[in-house]
């Protein structure tokens, strides 16, 4: 139990949590395929010809440029999600009562 509690205080959060909210489900699954494991730069502003209007959409685009004017984010591969995703599921399952056993053995 105090592997998992180590294990989660260092899982850094995504994010993609917070892009979603702001430009939807979609555009975030696009920024997440396109910048899968490497900084996405938000530009201060949106025009119609950056790069990310062409993944995004504009209005996408303009959406993020609003909520976070020139950041760096750092956007997580998909085994990184997997990991997080996994470490959650063994939390879960452990605070409800199950063995170390019967969880690795539903994780394969």
């Amino acid at each position: 139990m105090r592997c998992l509690v180590v294990a989660l205080r260092a899982m850094k959060p995504s994010y993609l949590d917070d892009l979603a909210p702001v430009i939807g489900y979609t555009a975030t699954r696009a920024v997440s395929v396109w910048y899968a494991g490497r900084d996405l730069y938000v530009p201060v502003a949106a025009t119609y010809d950056h790069p990310l209007a062409k993944i995004l959409g504009l209005p996408a685009l303009r959406a993020l440029c609003t909520a976070f004017p020139a950041a760096v984010m750092a956007i997580p591969t998909d085994d990184s999600e997997r990991r997080y995703r996994n470490v959650r599921v063994v939390a879960e399952r452990l605070a409800q009562g199950a063995t170390i056993s019967e969880i690795a053995y539903s994780l394969d």
